[in-house]
């Protein structure tokens, strides 16, 4: 029997995991898997990082059940102690970017069905500095919202959670300007931004990012998205409307791929990876890791 690692977020989904516990082992079992299942409870030392890095070498595979910040965490502990072990993953979480970016069902049983299937893709992470994130590292309008909006909250209204608590935070982001250098590919500038996202997905905060067709998970490259700062709160909805359409020709919106930049700023800025919180550094390394994830997904 293959020896799977089952690392379970009991808070993920409306606390749904716990629910579908039981049917998951017994699926699990049943097609030839011997399933160890650890509950993620940060609090009490059972930290994604800590269990994988006492799990190394031990299991055939590692399935974890959550939102796309727990995915961030055992990421975090693939790269951090070098597994190269494929991937299962159930989202439950309030937006599952990533999720919809691979190809992941809305059906506990279809993702169940899909590990045991067994088709792996390999697909691009990002390093934030000494950190790993999955699909996008940002700052600015908006990002604080996925980190500071109460998980109850989340749970109770979902995705419309991000998007009022988007809204109420638009003046405040107005009102700090991020100024920024950035380097990469041997281009320099600066600017003042009310936003900027280094992405690997076809959506972020469950929009879909312009020319979303175009985007390969494993094509070694970054999507970048900055956002100057406009002359007025008006001309947000022209620049919202634009990138929603998929339109990135305005005079506010550098959008360029890349797969290594550096950005320096001297202000507390913080930044978003994958929902959870990724500190305010004043210096800011990215670099793309090639393939580095093996992940299930479907046919």
């Amino acid at each position: 029997m293959k020896k799977m690692l089952f690392l379970l977020n009991p808070n993920a989904g409306m606390g749904s995991a716990k629910e579908q516990l039981y049917m998951l082992v017994s699926f699990f079992s049943v097609n030839g898997f011997e399933v160890t299942t650890y509950p993620i409870i940060p609090s009490k030392g059972l930290g994604s990082e800590n269990i994988l890095k006492e799990a190394k070498d031990r299991f055939d595979c590692v399935v974890c059940y959550g939102g796309d910040g727990t995915l961030n965490h055992v990421i975090n502990g693939y790269m951090q102690n070098g597994y190269n072990i494929p991937l299962g993953y159930f989202p439950a979480g309030s937006t599952n970017d990533f999720a919809k970016s691979i190809g992941l069902s809305d059906s506990v049983l279809e993702n169940a069905q899909t590990i045991v299937d067994g088709n792996i893709f390999r697909y691009d992470i990002g390093r934030f500095n000494d950190r790993y994130f999955n699909y996008v590292a940002a700052f600015g309008a908006f990002t604080e919202v996925s980190y500071d909006t109460d998980q109850t909250f989340k749970n109770v209204i979902g995705h419309a959670a991000y998007l009022l608590r988007g809204v109420l935070s638009l003046p405040d982001a107005m009102a700090k300007n991020c100024a920024f250098t950035v380097e990469h590919d041997g281009v320099k500038g600066e600017g003042e931004y009310i936003f900027g996202g280094v992405s690997n997905s076809t959506s972020v905060g469950g929009f879909k990012m312009p020319h979303d067709e175009r985007i390969q998970l494993d094509d070694g490259v970054f999507e970048v998205t900055l956002i100057k700062v406009p002359d007025n709160i008006l001309d947000i909805q022209r620049i919202l409307s634009k990138l929603l359409g998929g339109d990135l020709e305005d005079e506010y919106i550098e959008v360029f791929q890349t797969s290594s930049l550096l950005l320096k700023t001297q202000g507390d800025v913080p930044w978003t990876l994958d929902g959870e919180f990724g500190g305010a550094p004043k210096e800011i390394k990215i670099e793309l890791h090639h393939e580095a994830i093996p992940m299930f997904v479907p046919s």
